[in-house]
C-alpha cells in the first residue's frame, strides 16, 4: 500500500492569496518594478559599451603580437566563465550560511568590494613601480 502524503505546508501570510487569485498592493508593484529594472540592467550595460568596442580595437590594436593578445583575451574569457560558475554555488552556501538568499547576495557583494579594491590598490602599485622602471 502507498504511503499516505501530508499536506504540504501552511502558506505565509507574506506570499499572498492562498486562493490562487495573484498577489495584489504596493507590495507586489514594488516586486514588478523591482523585476522589470533588473532585467533591463544587463541591456542597459551593453548598449553603453556597444560604441565603445570599436574604438577598443583601435586603442589596444597595436598592444603587442596578435597571439598575445589571443592570450589575454582567453585568460579573460576563462575568468568570466569561472565566475559564472562559481556564483550560484557561492550564493547557495552563503545562504546555507547566513539564512537568506538576500543576506547571501549582499555577502557576497560585499566581499566583490573588498576584493576589487584590493586589486585596484595592488594594479596602481604595480603601475607606479614599472613607471618608475623607464
Amino acid at each position: 500500500m502507498p504511503e499516505s502524503v501530508s499536506a504540504p505546508p501552511a502558506a505565509n501570510s507574506e506570499d499572498g492569496p492562498t486562493d490562487g487569485s495573484p498577489p495584489s498592493g504596493a507590495a507586489n508593484r514594488l516586486r514588478v518594478v523591482l523585476l522589470m529594472a533588473g532585467s533591463c540592467l544587463p541591456i542597459l550595460g551593453a548598449v553603453l559599451i556597444a560604441p565603445v568596442l570599436p574604438k577598443m580595437q583601435d586603442a589596444f590594436g597595436d598592444t603587442g603580437a596578435a597571439a598575445d593578445r589571443g592570450r589575454g583575451t582567453g585568460l579573460w574569457m576563462a575568468a568570466f566563465f569561472t565566475g559564472e560558475f562559481a556564483c550560484p554555488l557561492l550564493l547557495l552556501a552563503g545562504e546555507a550560511a547566513v539564512g537568506t538568499l538576500a543576506a547571501s547576495v549582499g555577502l557576497l557583494a560585499a566581499a566583490t568590494g573588498v576584493v576589487a579594491t584590493v586589486l585596484l590598490l595592488l594594479s596602481r602599485r604595480a603601475v607606479l613601480a614599472s613607471a618608475s622602471l623607464e
